[in-house]
C-alpha cells in the first residue's frame, strides 16, 4: 500500500495482492518505522460508510465489507468520500512494480 497525505486528503494506493486481501475482507496495514515510535495505516472492512479514525498511533480507514468486496473485483479504480474536513481516495494501483 502506498500513502499519500496533504491537509486535503488521505491517499492509499494498493498493490494487488492488497486488493485480494480487501476483496477477502482481510485488513491492510502499513508501518512507517519512526526512531520516536511507529506509525501505522490500516484499511480495514467494516462500518456503514467510508471514513476514517485516529486510534493511538494508527490511521484506521474503514470500507464497508459489500463495498470492498464490489470495489475490488470490479472495474472501478477509484474509491471517494468527502469528510466534514477532508477526503479519502482508495485506488488500485494498475501499474506493475
Amino acid at each position: 500500500m502506498k500513502l499519500r497525505i496533504t491537509s486535503e486528503d488521505l491517499r492509499l494506493r494498493l498493490a494487488p495482492e492488497d486488493t485480494a486481501s480487501i476483496a477477502a475482507g482481510e485488513r491492510v496495514r502499513e508501518t512507517l518505522r519512526l526512531p520516536d515510535g511507529d506509525v501505522h495505516v490500516e484499511l480495514l472492512c467494516e462500518g456503514r460508510e467510508i471514513g476514517a479514525a485516529l486510534v493511538g498511533d494508527t490511521v484506521c480507514v474503514r470500507i464497508p465489507v459489500a463495498q470492498a468486496t464490489r470495489w475490488a473485483s470490479g472495474d472501478e479504480v477509484a474509491l471517494t468520500a468527502e469528510l466534514p474536513n477532508s477526503r479519502i481516495v482508495i485506488e488500485k494501483d494498475l501499474r506493475s512494480s
